[in-house]
């Protein structure tokens, strides 16, 4: 009648038992892709800053309308265009990463290329015109 119980035992084998429950547990877990982030290479890329220009013409702003509209329409092209660039975060977010990236240098020298081709392109056009009115 001599039995004698041993706490340490019990004790050691119920965390041991935990231990592969949760080892189990962890295995189940499937792994998530990581998210997107939003940089200067996803500005730069195809839904970047090359289709907020592409689809600037779509853009109507009409002066003798009521500038409330004009603004209002604006705004409402610049959510849409953030919306597909980045739809997982929200539109004041969006417009603060992209105002903090177009700081680094890399899209400074883009915005001064863009900046280079539309004096290019108002110089020829002003010359087409002056060639225009010599005849």
């Amino acid at each position: 009648m001599n039995k004698s119980f041993n706490m340490n035992k019990t004790f050691n084998m119920n965390n041991e038992e935990k231990k592969d429950k949760k080892d189990k547990k962890e295995k189940k877990r499937a792994k998530r892709a990581p998210l997107p982030k939003l940089d200067a290479e996803r500005l730069l890329g195809e839904d970047g800053l090359r289709k907020l220009r592409m689809k600037s013409h779509e853009l109507v702003i009409n002066k003798r309308e009521d500038p409330e509209k004009n603004l209002r329409n604006l705004m409402t092209f610049y959510q849409i265009w953030a919306h597909e660039l980045f739809p997982s975060m929200k539109f004041r977010d969006v417009i603060a990463k992209t105002e903090k990236i177009c700081r680094e240098k890399r899209l400074n020298v883009y915005f001064q290329t863009l900046r280079a081709e539309k004096k290019n392109d108002q110089n020829d056009q002003n010359d087409k015109d002056s060639d225009l009115n010599l005849f």
